[in-house]
């Protein structure tokens, strides 16, 4: 049978007192036994030595002060051969030989006795040896009675430790069973909004339900950025998906002549690359949100990445007669991904550019700071509120809806994917990124990353 952690807990604990308590029990009978069995030794030598200096032995009689002083002790006046002068032992008591000066043990009857013996020298008689014999019987009685109890109170030890162990055991796991709930709840009914929320002194249930929360408080945000990225992604490509369908439609059952067909293969051609352009993006954030994104490091002169970056974009710009500009300290360098680095850099000045005013301006801006690279992009648009900055961070946002629109090529398209990357890219190469921006004064982006170098 399979215990419950309960139990086992209980039954260790159980194990561990009985272990204690029999060891306590055993300590005390073993420790009263030597002190009882030292104080009737020293008893003895006491009767012994007070008679072997009082004895006399006068008209065939032994006398002495003493003889009848030291109850329980029998008191024997031997000749040196071993024979009785005077005293009288237990009846049946085994003889021992004599060794003056030591305490002996023996044990007869169902008793225990202990035996001093001591040379000497009584006046009137001569040489002799005077025995001391005492039973320990009491010793043995008390121990009897010590294990009788042992024998009672120990079953009942050990079940006070059950019971105690028990109480205490649930008792401390007893928030275990309240998380256990909430998580079998939160699985039944997928309520991720759910917590534990365990209340009560603060000990290492009451951590782990903390960190359960936090977790779950990362989890339902992850689901929530999942249900609306996944809504947000099929809105985007339901709408172009829809264009082509309406064009192929009108091209095969409406249009008379080759012109309005070539329209709508123009039209079904720029929703096909709006398509293409969304599906490559959102791979790429998926790449980047596994972490199958890797780094190709390599040094990176960024006065020619901007020129590079600028060169390509200057044909948008030029359309709303935006001028591009780059300032660059001379012979910085940095060693990141080239090929990320430039996405970023693209997205940036492209979304100066589209939501820039015309005849305005996007101007980059690289330097050295603190031991690393500093990056700008400021642009004169209408700029973003700060109520709506920590939102183009997010993916799908669009500051102005007015601007998803896409051109005949399918190029200057916006889906509220550029920003998110950005970021993301910023802090793969260990940087951050800020945004300073108030409406009617344009909007700068300010990024740093560590290792800027000549």
């Amino acid at each position: 049978m399979k215990l419950t952690i309960t139990w086992r807990m209980t039954l260790w604990y159980a194990a561990f007192m009985a272990v204690i308590s029999g060891a306590v029990l055993f300590f005390i009978s073993a420790t009263g036994t030597r002190i009882q069995k030292a104080h009737t030794g020293e008893r003895l030598v006491r009767a012994v030595t007070d008679n072997a200096g009082d004895l006399e032995y006068i008209r065939g009689r032994f006398r002495g002060d003493s003889l009848e002083d030291y109850e329980g002790v029998y008191i024997l006046v031997c000749a040196p051969g071993g024979a009785v002068l005077y005293g009288s032992v237990p009846r049946g008591f085994p003889g021992l030989e004599f060794t003056p000066g030591a305490i002996q043990e023996t044990g007869w009857d169902d008793d225990h006795y202990l035996v001093y013996d001591l040379s000497a020298d009584i006046p009137g008689y001569g040489p002799a040896v005077i025995r001391g014999i005492s039973p320990i019987g009491t010793i043995t009685s008390a121990a009897r009675s010590l294990r009788f109890l042992a024998a009672v109170i120990f079953p009942l030890l050990v079940a006070a430790a059950l019971a105690g162990g028990y109480i205490l055991t649930k008792r401390a796991l007893g928030p275990l069973k309240k998380i256990n709930a909430a998580a079998e709840a939160i699985t039944g009914g997928k309520d991720l909004s759910r917590r534990i929320n365990l209340s009560g002194a603060e000990d290492e249930l009451h951590e782990t339900a903390r960190i359960f929360d936090e977790m779950l408080g990362r989890i339902e945000l992850a689901f929530e950025t999942e249900r609306r990225f996944t809504s947000d992604a099929s809105h985007e490509l339901r709408t172009p998906a829809a264009v082509i369908i309406s064009h192929c439609e009108y091209a095969l059952t409406q249009a008379r002549t080759d012109e309005e067909r070539m329209e709508s293969l123009r039209s079904i051609e720029a929703q096909a690359r709006r398509m293409s352009l969304l599906v490559s993006r959102l791979l790429a954030l998926a790449r980047m949100d596994n972490g199958r994104q890797e780094l190709d490091t390599e040094t990176i002169d960024m006065d020619e990445l901007a020129a590079a970056v600028i060169a390509e974009l200057e044909p948008q710009a030029r359309e709303k007669g935006i001028a591009l500009s780059a300032e660059t300290e001379p012979g910085l360098t940095f060693k990141g991904d080239r090929t990320l680095m430039a996405r970023m850099l693209l997205n940036l000045i492209s979304n100066g550019i589209k939501y820039g005013r015309d005849g305005g301006f996007v101007r980059v801006c690289f330097s050295r700071k603190d031991g690393g690279l500093e990056g700008r992009v400021a642009d004169n648009g209408p700029g973003i509120s700060r109520d709506e900055q920590p939102l183009v961070w997010e993916r799908f946002y669009r500051a102005d809806q007015s601007r998803s629109g896409v051109t005949a090529d399918g190029r200057n398209v916006s889906f509220g994917l550029g920003l998110p990357m950005v970021k993301w890219i910023i802090e793969a190469h260990g940087g951050s990124i800020s945004l300073d921006s108030e409406p009617g004064r344009g909007s700068v982006f300010s990024f740093w990353l560590p290792g800027g170098n000549n």
